[in-house]
Order: structure tokens, then C-alpha cells, then sequence
């Protein structure tokens, strides 16, 4: 790894901390879905796991366009994943408040390569509505809960997939009543009104505008979608009824600051691509690696694969088998024949031969035979 990625992945640390997200609170346009049907994945990339499947018709906020494909926000959200370790109960039944800042959201209950999570993280008090668990005979700390996910988190479309609404239609109505349809869980509780309306003199006081715009720019930054337009424009204005003296100076002075984080937002996106382009690149190698390795084996000649059985959840609850080897998957088994039962092998080390084909990057083997190599331990 070069130095550029070393300082390309720092920078990518840095507004990890930092917590910024797509600049702007509106999206880019409201559009609808006009294949058949379009499926949302975690990434831009046809290999990305799926996190829904929307019909035609289905109206989409998009925030984002990206090398073929679409940042999206769909009404009621996306099934996907979160560690349960960052989620509490609370008074409505099956819904649950997030603890934690900047918690990942992914596509499958498992934080390896493949469930890179969504652009999009959870911040404390997101509330979000609870779907499954991974694993009854975990604890709730130690186990992942399928979620919907709630208002303001996208993710990755192809856009050849979506469409402009047509001409006679209101777009952001129709948008507004297929959320209000949905009905999704509150991103957070509202906060409680002021005691008493502030007097016109006291809007009006330079000071009070300026703090008010402070407040509201702490606010927008613990958003995943902040609204830096409307704090420049209270700053402006706080500038602009202070004429000059020391709280024009600060207002600024918040300006310039504001200006920097619009930048910071839009170097995200340029960071995200390459993010998501070293992810692939990664992958790839980490599976060549492990076939050369495969190539070496002195049991190469006796299975078409081999490595430790492990059962992993799709997004919607659906079991599926694969090897892994190196703490990478290698091979997805399918056992068609009913000769095996795969469940009696899993964390057994196992050689296996059988037809293999390839379906979105995954090689799929279908099983003939099937080898014990090594029992598995600590079970």
C-alpha cells in the first residue's frame, strides 16, 4: 500500500470523526423507478448485496449520481443490519434508539469485507424500527437486528433503473405522500417548544442571531444530511445586523468556517469513490491470493474447492453456505441433490467437488461430493 493510499485513507479518517455527510438537505431531484423492478444495494457496483427491491413506479429521492449509478432514499426505507450492542430498548414496542455516533448500518449481519456498510451511518437518538434478530441464542448486545431504516439514509441504485415522474405530476408532493404512506419511524423524538416566543426586539438583537446560528449549525452537523445553506444564511444575517464591531467579526469568521465544511462535504464524495474503488481491489486480490494458494495445496487435485463451512443470513432472513479460507469467502455451496444436509458440517474444515458457475461475482458450487478434512474445534 503506497503512501497516497496511506494518506487517502486518513483523510477518509478524519471526516469519519467529523461526521460529515452529503452536503445539502434537499435532494437532487425526486424520480421514480421505471424497470420492473430495481434493486438498492451498499455500494455503486453491480457486485454490492441488496438492502431492497422496489417495484415500477416507486417514487425515489435522489441525492447523489455516481459512475452509473444513484444515491437514493426510498419511503420506508431499506432492510439492513445493526450490531445490537448500539441499540436500546425503548417505550414503543419494536423499535429501538440508537447510543452511538456514527454507527454502521450494513447489508448482511456480519461486519466483513462483503457487508461494506452503507454511506450513510446512525447517530444517538435515531430511532429505527426492529424487523429480525441474527440469532435468538445471542444476547441482544452480541447479536445484529435487521432494521428499517429511517428517513435520510440512502443508498445505491442503478440509474439506468430510475426515471423523471411524469410531466402532470407534482414530484415532491407525490414524494411527501408515498413517506407519509410508509409511515417510517421518527428519525428523532422533536425537541420540546420554547416556554415563551422571543420578543421582535430580541430577534433582531445581532448577539441572539448570532448564538441562534451557532446552536443551529451544531445541530446541522450531527445530521447525515446538514443544512449549511440556511446557517450561512443566518450568519449573513447576524453579519448584516451588527454593521461592524466584534460580532460581524465573528459572524465571518463562522462564515468562513461554514465554507469549509461545504467543502469538506463535497471532497467526501470524491473520497467515497475511491473508498469504494480500494474495497473491490482489495477483495480481488485477498480471492486471487487465496486462489494461488488453492493451486499450491497438495489436496488441489482431489476438490474443486475447500475451506471452513459457515451458514450467513441474507437481508431478508434467507440461510445461504460458504467456504472460507484466509478469513475470505472463496465459494458458495448449493446442495441440490438432498444428499447433504450442510448444516451438520458447518465449522468443519471441508473439501468439497462439484459444477461450478458464476452468478454477480460469486462463484457458486453445487455440491457432488463432500470431505471432512478437519472436525471443527471450540464449538
Amino acid at each position: 500500500m503506497n503512501r497516497t493510499l496511506f494518506g487517502l485513507l486518513g483523510s477518509l479518517l478524519v471526516l469519519a470523526t467529523f461526521g460529515f455527510a452529503q452536503d445539502g438537505k434537499e435532494p437532487l431531484r425526486f424520480a421514480q423507478v421505471i424497470a420492473p423492478e430495481a434493486v438498492a444495494r451498499n455500494i455503486g457496483d453491480e457486485r454490492g448485496l441488496p438492502v431492497g427491491t422496489f417495484e415500477r413506479g416507486t417514487p425515489l429521492a435522489v441525492y447523489r449520481e455516481q459512475a452509473g449509478y444513484l444515491a437514493v432514499e426510498a419511503p420506508g426505507g431499506f432492510r439492513a443490519w445493526v450490531l445490537g450492542r448500539f441499540l436500546a430498548t425503548t417505550d414503543q414496542p419494536g423499535v429501538r434508539e440508537v447510543t452511538g455516533n456514527g454507527v454502521n448500518i450494513r447489508p448482511g449481519p456480519k461486519d466483513d469485507v462483503r457487508n461494506f456498510p452503507l454511506g450513510t451511518p446512525l447517530f444517538a437518538g435515531d430511532r429505527v424500527r426492529i424487523l429480525a434478530k441474527s440469532d435468538p441464542a445471542l444476547s441482544d448486545e452480541d447479536a445484529w437486528f435487521q432494521i428499517l431504516t429511517p428517513p435520510g439514509v440512502t443508498a445505491w441504485m442503478k440509474a439506468d433503473a430510475v426515471g423523471p415522474l411524469p410531466a402532470e405530476v407534482d414530484a415532491k408532493l407525490a414524494w411527501e405522500r408515498a413517506v407519509a404512506a410508509a409511515a417510517p419511524v421518527v428519525r428523532r423524538p422533536a425537541p420540546a417548544p420554547d416556554a415563551a416566543a422571543p420578543t421582535a426586539k430580541v430577534l433582531d438583537d445581532p448577539r441572539v442571531v448570532l448564538e441562534a446560528a451557532r446552536r443551529r449549525l451544531a445541530e446541522e452537523r450531527a445530521k447525515n444530511v446538514p443544512d449549511y445553506g440556511s446557517v450561512r444564511a443566518e450568519f449573513e444575517r447576524a453579519k448584516r445586523l451588527a454593521g461592524e464591531g466584534v460580532v460581524a467579526v465573528e459572524a465571518q469568521s463562522e462564515l468562513e468556517r461554514v465554507e469549509a465544511l461545504e467543502d469538506v462535504a463535497s471532497l467526501r464524495d470524491r473520497l467515497e469513490n475511491e473508498r469504494q474503488r480500494i474495497v473491490t481491489e482489495t477483495a480481488e486480490a485477498q480471492a486471487e491470493a487465496w486462489n494461488r494458494q488453492r493451486r499450491a495445496d497438495p489436496l488441489g487435485a482431489l476438490f474443486h474447492a475447500r475451506g471452513v463451512l459457515e451458514r450467513r443470513l441474507e437481508t431478508d432472513g434467507t440461510p445461504h453456505y460458504v467456504l472460507v479460507a484466509g478469513g475470505t469467502s472463496t465459494h458458495e455451496l448449493v446442495s441440490t441433490s438432498g444428499r447433504y444436509d450442510l448444516d451438520v458440517f458447518l465449522g468443519c474444515q471441508v473439501g468439497v467437488r462439484g459444477s461450478k458457475r458464476t452468478l454477480l461475482g460469486t462463484q457458486i458450487l453445487t455440491v457432488e461430493a463432500l470431505e471432512v478434512v478437519a472436525h471443527r474445534t471450540g464449538r
